[in-house]
């Protein structure tokens, strides 16, 4: 396979304070739109308690897996202005003032980000969304990257970010247009070598039900992935404990209905134990999972560690409504309801 046009090392940003500096510049008044986009339409939650889950374990995965291509079907903007809000306070606020308590978290790539982008300050000016951090993630080797969204504006961040890292824009493509019919498509064309020795596909959807003009949802992209042998990570949520039975038996259904072997499935989940209490507000979600297919061990190890972790870091956490913030880590390899 030749070596992609990737990776401009005359043109990428030198070091983290590097990296750093441009993404705070463009979030700074008049210092553009295109890094720290601000667009609260498309991405009202960024930097909550599921954005943690998401982004957490995505970072050490991508850096472990090392693929040739990486996709996303719903990827949102390169990062966003971070200021606080109560569901922001109760997240990346949260996660970065304790996360120091455990290794697996003191040592994780997100903390690693998140703190370059602070430099000195305690908080970074900007919170990276998945697609800042998969480019930074794999800013080592050469890789094609594919970010789909219907958002043009969120796109055009993640195409200016691409080149202020020194990504070539033949390596970085982004397509406006739905992100689950377009994956599904490439996912055809590709060669089983290539699907399971090198493409990672992230699956991140407001909901997983969701469909498309086709008829055809996330979990049918996510089956239809997994199925092929690509690596894949369909992250979820659910704001109630209604809306987790109905999306858990969602999840059981599309498994059945796909046939796939979920021998190489896991799923990981981070749940608030108050969600069932009167008086219950959700800080953003109630609940958030990652389905997970076709990856390593050691990948998955890595990222059950990480749950337990962040289920410790908020043992004594307070809600925004003022009830308990404690979290439980759910594990299963058998995705079954």
């Amino acid at each position: 396979m030749p070596r992609l046009p990737q990776y401009d090392a005359s043109k990428a940003a030198g070091d983290d304070g590097e990296i750093r500096e441009i993404l705070n510049q463009r979030a700074a008044p008049g210092g553009g739109a295109a890094i720290g986009y601000d667009n609260r339409m498309a991405n009202r939650h960024f930097g909550n308690l599921g954005d943690i889950w998401k982004h957490l374990p995505l970072g050490d995965v991508l850096r472990t897996v090392r693929p040739d291509r990486y996709w996303e079907s719903h990827a949102g903007a390169a990062s966003y202005p971070l200021t606080h809000s109560a569901n922001r306070d109760f997240g990346v606020y949260h996660f970065l003032a304790h996360a120091s308590a455990e290794p697996a978290l003191g040592q994780s790539a997100h903390i690693r980000l998140l703190r370059e982008l602070a430099g000195e300050d305690r908080v970074p000016a900007v919170y990276p969304g998945s697609a800042f951090v998969a480019m930074w993630a794999l800013l080592d080797r050469p890789v094609r990257h594919l970010y789909c969204d219907i958002d043009g504006e969120s796109l055009s961040t993640i195409a200016a970010t691409a080149e202020e890292l020194g990504l070539t824009a033949e390596a970085v493509e982004c397509v406006e247009a739905d992100g689950v019919g377009t994956v599904t498509s490439r996912i055809q064309t590709l060669a089983d070598d290539e699907a399971a020795g090198g493409t990672f596909l992230l699956i991140d959807p407001f909901h997983i039900t969701a469909a498309n003009d086709d008829g055809v949802n996330s979990l049918d992209l996510f089956a239809a992935a997994a199925g092929k042998g690509v690596k894949t990570i369909l992250w979820y949520c659910a704001r109630t404990i209604d809306e987790w039975e109905r999306l858990r038996s969602d999840v059981s259904t599309a498994l059945d209905k796909s046939g796939i072997d979920e021998s190489g499935l896991w799923r990981g989940e981070v749940e608030l134990l108050s969600m069932s209490e009167r008086g219950f507000e959700s800080p953003g979600v109630g609940m958030c999972g990652l389905l997970c297919a076709n990856l390593p061990d050691e990948v998955i190890e890595t990222a059950k560690r990480q749950g337990e972790a962040l289920a410790a870091i908020y043992e004594d956490a307070t809600l925004p409504c003022g009830l308990s913030g404690a979290l439980a880590f759910h594990e299963s390899c058998a995705c079954r309801t």
